[in-house]
């Protein structure tokens, strides 16, 4: 085995190797490394200011470069474009330094002031130039490089088709005819009160006054009604009591108003021309219950013999138990009889106590439903 001896047999040449200053060289003429010294020399401000003064050096002062004044191009003399220039189309926005008033070019004479002044009027000169410059270029491309690459279609215009109106026909309409029920206006309903008859001044045919006198407001003439304002409580001692009917006005309702209610066969429209249109409605009231009657004068210059046969339709039928207030039963067969020394007709119903009937004094004539009530009415009259 080979035992390295002594370090200076395997130097390069130009190496020069030692063991208390080893140098390590690649011998190619370099420098070759050396020890780094284990304590390294700081340098500072002072030091250095120091060893320029034993250079012969002065004091130390900061660096101010040279202003170098800029150049510009002679802009009196017209440029020559070469040939292969396209010169760019001017804009019109763009006015040449010289008339902007407010930028000067500076001079290379001049305080350091000044020149200040003047590169930074030439910034701003030169930041304008550039800015005209790409603006003319993008004039350039926009304007002449663009349109020939791309195309765009040229829209032309189409017309609006005319779209003519359409005729609408006119439509008539014709009144068609149809054959309709003829209209029948409707019969005022008997309880208008304001369309039946009355008289202006009512005077009672009683020469002697009745028991009591009551005066009923009719809204509605029906049979109805005016049983229902005829009905009082039954007395022990008999009342005779005048009953006058009235409207809603106040007027006093003819007998040709109230009759034709209880016997429309018997008291027609000629038959109440025979007598006079004031009549006198009566109740008699006794034990036994309210019996209805009334008195009638015959008018001046009316046939007493046509008006009794007129009276006499009361006995066809049975018609007049509809005087009654209450049911009377089964009417009988007529009968005479007399009322005081007067002869009357009476038809007895198959209640007992119960009658119907009616008896001429002269010319004044008494209808009842109560044979104590005719005479207590003819006594009222006089007779």
């Amino acid at each position: 085995m080979y035992t390295i001896s002594n370090m200076a047999d395997f130097q390069f040449p130009g190496q020069q190797w030692s063991n208390q200053n080893p140098v390590i060289g690649t011998g190619e003429g370099e420098v070759p490394l050396a020890k780094i010294p284990t304590e390294p020399t700081m340098r500072t401000m002072a030091s250095d200011v120091a060893s320029i003064k034993e250079t012969g050096g002065g004091e130390p002062r900061p660096y101010i470069p040279k202003e170098i004044p800029p150049s510009f191009p002679d802009m009196s003399q017209p440029v020559t474009p070469k040939k292969d220039f396209v010169v760019p189309p001017v804009i019109p926005a763009f006015v040449p330094p010289q008339e902007m008033g407010a930028v000067s070019i500076p001079t290379p004479q001049g305080t350091s002031g000044e020149s200040g002044k003047g590169k930074s009027k030439s910034g701003i000169f030169i930041g304008i130039a550039v800015f005209v410059t790409l603006v003319g270029l993008a004039a350039i491309v926009y304007f002449f490089v663009i349109p020939k690459f791309t195309t765009t279609p040229v829209e032309t215009p189409t017309a609006t088709p005319v779209i003519p109106p359409i005729e609408v026909p006119e439509i008539i309409e014709t009144a068609t005819t149809t054959e309709q029920e003829p209209i029948i206006p409707p019969v005022p309903p008997t309880s208008e009160s304001s369309q039946l008859p009355t008289v202006d001044t009512h005077s009672s045919l009683f020469k002697n006054s009745a028991d009591l006198t009551s005066e009923v407001t009719l809204t509605e003439v029906t049979m109805d009604s005016v049983k229902k304002s005829l009905e009082a409580s039954v007395v022990e001692v008999p009342v005779l009591r005048e009953i006058v009917f009235k409207n809603s006005t106040g007027k006093v309702y003819a007998l040709s108003a109230l009759l034709p209610l209880f016997s429309s066969s018997t008291f027609t429209t000629s038959t109440n021309a025979l007598f006079a249109p004031d009549a006198t409605f009566f109740t008699y009231a006794d034990s036994k219950g309210v019996w209805p009657g009334f008195v009638l004068r015959l008018a001046t210059g009316a046939d007493s013999t046509v008006a009794k046969t007129d009276i006499k339709k009361l006995e066809v039928g049975n018609e007049f138990a509809s005087f009654f207030l209450t049911d009377p039963g089964t009417g009988q067969a007529w009968k005479d009889g007399k009322v005081g020394t007067t002869t009357a007709r009476y038809a007895p119903f198959s209640k007992t106590g119960i009658a119907f009937s009616y008896v001429w004094f002269e010319n004044n004539l008494i209808v009842s439903t109560s044979y104590a009530g005719a005479q207590a009415a003819s006594k009222k009259l006089g007779f």
